[in-house]
């Protein structure tokens, strides 16, 4: 699934087609790399919607920008034909042009950019009179490249620091939901998997259930595989990880040695400010303990309430069986009996384990062994978190 489909990329896209739909403002916008190619796709989609037809010239950095531009729109005077009277023209087809710049600087670029400052002025204009645009700019480049200045008449946007909790959980309900994944506990392992990896790059999700990820082993595998993980994106990581502290503001674009890992999506801050390495990334940077605490720490967000829900269950159906009082036995031998999986899977196999139902006693079994694998901040095993995920849903059936 495209990050562009979550709710907070998908917010992004509507301000900047809100701003454009006034007619009196240009837009420009800065996308990591590795994101542009879904970006233009789903600008397309969503800004056809609201802006309706959207020119999108194909740039040739070999030809003068005049030739880039001119061709695209109608002159009212074939001897005014010129960059400078561009602002007054009429684009051909639609009232949109969408400009992507390459990743490398234009031959032209001074040239460009004066030409975008003459936009501008030309917008203050328009709004000084109360009148609008014939036609609106979005400028799209690349994360860390020249970008213009916001003025009036031109909003710059910046994708850094946007993505939200809500809009993992989004791409986690869309893509293993629409995938029907036949066997329930299965459904949790993923969901744990991607909470602790995909928190940089929900697109991570479709990424996984390809894969299948099932211990350390093959999440390695499954990453060495992605794009991201290259020898120059582990370099940098590297270089970033060994360098002094540097606070980033969601607020403000990251500079200077932070620019190119913003420029290459490997870098990221939600919105809280907390800071974000691509997994594939790390694992070019070598960091394996890394990606191994990411992934502990998923497990820890799904199971251990999990782990809570069933020593509730546990406990309700027991006393079902047993009758009122049958946890005061030798209690004081076993504190936190009451809200601790380990002591409850403890005490059953002491003092009980003729007079329960052996399903009972191996549930309380497993997820103790689950529980005691996060509290060693360990992966939990595949083969583990399933049979206490198949206890779990068969617990609840029970109910």
């Amino acid at each position: 699934m495209s990050i562009w489909y979550s709710p907070h990329p998908k917010a992004f896209l509507r301000e900047i087609c809100t701003a454009l739909a006034t007619e009196k403002e240009h837009c420009a916008v800065s996308v990591p790399q590795y994101l542009l190619s879904s970006f233009r796709d789903e600008l397309i989609s969503y800004g056809r919607k609201s802006l309706g037809q959207l020119r999108i010239p194909q740039i040739d950095p070999q030809s003068s920008l005049e030739q880039n531009l001119c061709p695209l729109f109608i002159f009212h005077h074939e001897d005014e034909a010129g960059i400078a009277s561009l602002p007054e023209a009429t684009l051909s087809e639609c009232r949109t042009l969408v400009i992507f710049l390459p990743e490398t600087p234009l031959p032209w670029e001074d040239e460009f950019f004066a030409f975008v400052n003459h936009m501008v002025a030309h917008a203050k204009f328009c709004k000084d009179q109360d009148v609008h645009m014939p036609w609106s700019l979005l400028l799209v480049i690349p994360s860390g490249r020249r970008m213009p200045r916001e003025d009036i008449g031109l909003k710059v946007f910046h994708w850094w620091g946007r993505l939200h909790v809500s809009d993992l959980e989004y791409a986690i309900e869309q893509v293993l939901g629409a995938a029907e994944v036949e066997e329930k506990h299965l459904y949790y392992w993923f969901y744990a998997l991607c909470k602790g990896l995909a928190s940089s790059d929900p697109g991570l999700v479709d990424f996984f259930l390809e894969a299948l990820p099932t211990d350390m082993d093959s999440l390695v595998k499954a990453l060495s595989l992605h794009e991201l993980n290259t020898r120059e994106n582990g370099q940098l990581v590297l270089s970033y990880l060994n360098a002094p502290h540097c606070h980033l503001d969601r607020h403000a674009p990251p500079q200077g040695a932070m620019a190119p890992l913003w420029h290459r999506g490997i870098l990221d801050i939600d919105c809280y400010g907390r800071t974000a390495l691509h997994p594939a990334a790390l694992l070019a940077a070598g960091q394996t303990a890394e990606l191994e605490r990411l992934a502990v720490s998923g497990q820890m967000q799904v199971f251990l309430p999990l782990a809570q829900e069933v020593h509730s269950l546990l406990y309700r159906k027991i006393e079902h069986i047993l009758g009122p009082g049958w946890d005061r036995l030798n209690a004081e031998n076993f504190p936190a009996l009451d809200s601790e999986i380990g002591p409850l899977s403890h005490y059953l196999y002491t003092y009980y384990r003729s007079k329960l139902p052996i399903f009972l006693l191996n549930t309380a079994k497993h997820w103790r062994d689950l529980r005691n694998s996060i509290a060693h901040a360990n992966m939990i095993p595949f083969a583990v978190a399933l049979q206490a995920v198949r206890d779990y849903l068969c617990l609840l059936e029970d109910q």
